[in-house]
């Protein structure tokens, strides 16, 4: 049961004793399997965003505490703080419905910019989390590159409530090789509200934990 087998304890017939003890053994297991069964739904539920059906915060620690506990040297990863443009209006335009529906929208769309390895999480509100695994040879132009994608694709205008309703986003990154992720979020956020007092709708960054805090690079979707 602990490894995650299905178990079929069988009823034996012979003596009165066995017969019962059999049964109890039976009625015990099935009690367990239904409680784990029920346990991983909860946990599911405990782990995903209901609006955009993204991983939630929750979810991102626990992926988080994962790699930490990877065997070796601990693989690089971009870290991206996203934060929509305009959303509000929407809301107070249109209501919460369509409001949430945007929002289950990018979740979509941000879902189809991952990779095996990534992770997208809605951070709460219209903020959102993305981890990007560093394959070998790539460094934090690849990271800028995905932003830019990410930029231009939340920009294209989603159908919704008989309108085509745009919003643009602003991104914040950073690249995260060793020490608390903790830092590298504060780090992603800080270049998030850079982008966003700089102009909205581009993307800033910090350079890797360990480096100089200074910001190397800002990019935009003129620059694409």
């Amino acid at each position: 049961l602990s490894e995650g087998a299905d178990v079929d304890i069988p009823l034996v017939k012979g003596s009165l004793e066995v017969e019962k003890l059999s049964i109890v053994i039976r009625h015990l297991v099935e009690s367990l399997t239904h409680k784990k069964g029920q346990l991983a739904l909860i946990r599911g539920v405990a782990y995903r965003d209901t609006v955009t059906g993204l991983p939630n915060r929750a979810a991102l620690d626990n992926y988080v505490k994962i790699i930490q506990k990877e065997p070796g040297q601990q693989p690089a990863f971009g870290v991206l703080c996203l934060d929509l443009d305009g959303f509000k209006p929407v809301n107070d335009c249109f209501g919460h419905t369509v409001g949430d529906a945007l929002l289950h929208s990018v979740g979509l769309r941000l879902s189809a910019t991952v990779r095996d390895g990534d992770i997208a999480v809605r951070h709460g509100g219209d903020e959102f989390v993305l981890l990007l695994r560093l394959k070998a040879g790539e460094s934090l132009g690849h990271v800028q590159s995905a932003a830019q994608r990410i930029i231009k694709t939340i920009a294209e205008p989603v159908p919704l409530a008989g309108a085509l309703i745009r919003v643009g986003c602003s991104i914040g990154g950073a690249v995260w090789t060793e020490g608390d992720f903790a830092d590298v979020l504060a780090k992603a956020d800080e270049a998030l509200y850079r982008a966003k007092r700089a102009g909205k709708s581009q993307a800033q960054f910090y350079p890797a934990v360990g480096l100089a805090d200074t910001l190397i690079s800002k990019t935009s979707p003129a620059s694409v």
